[in-house]
């Protein structure tokens, strides 16, 4: 926007995305064989300087929310932290020590004083799936399976249960909740009157609503496959091919994933139970499935 819009903050998950974005742009040149351009990796290592500079608490083992000019607030921001692992970004192993919830990882917490009474803030304290699936899958990768595990179960109940996934959840009783939270003064009626619930008080000169958790919302769908194709099957796409490093909780049977798409070829994937593998593909060994494989495959992967 030419003059800028919003509050002049600086927020860990939307930094970390800024971070990743950049560090691509740095290495599609290597991808399409051209010669590098060091522009987007500089900016990659001043926005990661930032990031662990102004965000990073030591003491705590954890970032903060964000920086902004009247002192930051120093809450946990549950995506944030997700992305950071993914993309490597922080110092030490610790999203075991995150503070959670009953029902799960709220996205932010603590919650905001100023809805003391009135409910759980709607991006203060619900548990978001899309965030518990972030966060899970980063900590599969960073040695943490287990939380992985507890969180693919915690999705996995709310889905029979509910018969789909809400928007947003109850962090102590799990149930479908879509919070509380301010509607701005003058704005357009019909701007959320479709989620927008009964005025429950107000906060800071602006009326304060309940808002309706939205029914069969694709990102905890998504979420849910995207561990089970992430973490279960421990499939990890790369330029050089697709890597497959199942993670699979001990007890576990075998998983078999048919009709699965990778490029120009489709795969019909064996995992057997057990904590280490060899791969093989259509009966040969092999690392990794090649970039430029066709055809259909099975991919077997052996536990030794």
């Amino acid at each position: 926007h030419p003059t800028g819009m919003g509050m002049p903050m600086h927020c860990l998950s939307t930094n970390c995305l800024y971070y990743r974005a950049l560090t691509i742009l740095g290495e599609m040149d290597l991808w399409l064989g051209q010669s590098s351009d060091a522009h987007f990796s500089t900016l990659a290592a001043q926005v990661r300087s930032g990031i662990l500079t102004h965000l990073w608490l030591p003491e705590q083992g954890r970032f903060r929310y964000m920086v902004d000019p009247w002192g930051g607030d120093d809450r946990q921001e549950g995506l944030g932290h997700g992305l950071a692992a993914l993309f490597g970004l922080m110092p030490e192993r610790s999203l075991g020590r995150l503070a959670t919830a009953p029902a799960g990882l709220p996205c932010v917490t603590p919650g905001y004083p100023r809805y003391d009474g009135l409910g759980v803030g709607r991006h203060s304290g619900l548990v978001w799936p899309h965030v518990e699936g972030f966060v899970a899958e980063a900590a599969a990768r960073t040695g943490e399976p287990e939380l992985a595990w507890a969180t693919i179960d915690r999705f996995t109940q709310r889905a029979l249960r509910d018969g789909h996934f809400t928007e947003c959840y109850h962090p102590q009783t799990g149930l479908p909740d879509g919070g509380v939270q301010e509607i701005t003064v003058g704005a357009p009626a019909d701007w959320h009157a479709w989620c927008i619930g009964p005025q429950v008080g107000a906060a800071q000169g602006h009326p304060v609503h309940a808002w309706q958790s939205q029914p069969r919302t694709t990102w905890g769908a998504t979420a849910l496959w995207r561990l089970a194709l992430r973490v279960l099957a421990g499939l990890d796409p790369r330029p050089d091919g697709l890597h497959i490093t199942p993670c699979l909780p001990s007890g576990a049977g075998p998983l078999h994933l048919r009709g699965i798409r990778w490029r120009g070829a489709e795969l019909d994937i064996r995992i057997d139970p057990g904590r280490s593998h060899r791969l093989t593909i259509n009966g040969r060994p092999a690392s990794e499935i090649a970039p430029d494989a066709t055809g259909t495959l099975f991919v077997h992967l052996i536990a030794e």
